[in-house]
């Protein structure tokens, strides 16, 4: 066995399966009570959602550990950082219709979850992995799920998840449903294409109570985070996108007529898809 990765309640090994002479990643959890819950929860998801598209497949489980197809490439995260390394990544159209591929592929994930009632609820570049196909395009495959079950049991009050990659509804520890997905995969979004945290910061040291007062004032976030970053999309010529991006994340969940918000948040993954995808027809695809 071979250490590939740490999570919050289990580590990660890298094995070869004798049986079927194929590789493996077995997820073991940590001692106590929470570890063995949360494991609980994560194979509780897998046996719903099953051999779903760009979901990692749950090939066996126990008390304490799982079985999961080995997923050849690296994580979203490292992909970042090689893509904005030399600044390739800005303003660059074909990054960005290489970004909108793989957001795609997450959204068609999602999708699929959200069709069966599993809401992800923690949803970040290290969640997804990115395997480079030999056209050149990613697959993407979403790893880690449970979380939304752990969230619905929550006390009052209380949030779970990264808080850098937080919806309003989740920093705020309200209830909710599959549009905080939709929501956080906006801010991936963001980050693969400006190659920076959606708001400033880094996961290590952010203070989640200044990160939950900024999304509480949805039209501040939008005004001085967003808006630099919409406006050059669309004078790029990708105006299409900046409206897209600002749907993804956008504050307001539902339309209420006596708001005067600009944007409401995709109402499904499908919803969100289908405006990508209308984006990805008008180019050639790189």
């Amino acid at each position: 066995m071979e250490e590939i990765g740490k999570g919050g309640y289990a580590d990660v090994y890298f094995c070869r399966d004798t049986r079927t002479d194929s590789n493996v990643a077995v997820k073991i959890s940590r001692p106590g009570d929470g570890p063995i819950e949360m494991m609980r929860d994560e194979i509780a998801a897998y046996e719903t959602l099953g051999a779903g598209p760009n979901i990692v497949t749950c090939l066996a489980a126990g008390e304490n550990f799982i079985v999961l197809e080995h997923l050849e490439g690296q994580s979203l995260s490292h992909l970042i950082t090689e893509i904005h390394r030399d600044h390739r990544g800005k303003n660059n159209i074909d990054s960005v219709l290489a970004a909108l591929l793989i957001i795609k592929e997450v959204l068609f994930g999602l999708e699929y979850a959200h069709g069966l009632d599993e809401v992800h609820a923690d949803i970040c570049p290290k969640n997804i992995m990115a395997r480079r196909r030999p056209g050149g395009s990613y697959q993407a495959t979403l790893i880690d799920w449970g979380m939304g079950r752990k969230y619905l049991r929550r006390p009052p009050g209380i949030s779970f998840g990264k808080p850098i990659y937080m919806s309003p509804e989740q920093a705020g520890s309200r209830d909710i449903d599959h549009r905080s997905d939709i929501y956080s995969t906006g801010l991936v979004l963001f980050e693969i294409l400006t190659g920076e945290y959606p708001v400033p910061g880094d996961s290590g040291d952010f203070d989640g109570y200044l990160l939950m007062s900024r999304r509480s004032h949805g039209l501040a976030f939008q005004e001085y985070y967003l808006s630099p970053v919409l406006d050059a999309l669309g004078r790029s010529g990708l105006p299409d996108l900046s409206r897209s991006i600002a749907r993804l994340l956008a504050k307001m969940t539902t339309y209420r007529f006596q708001e005067s918000y600009p944007y409401v948040r995709f109402q499904s993954a499908m919803e969100a898809r289908l405006a990508v995808e209308a984006i990805l027809g008008k180019y050639p695809v790189p």
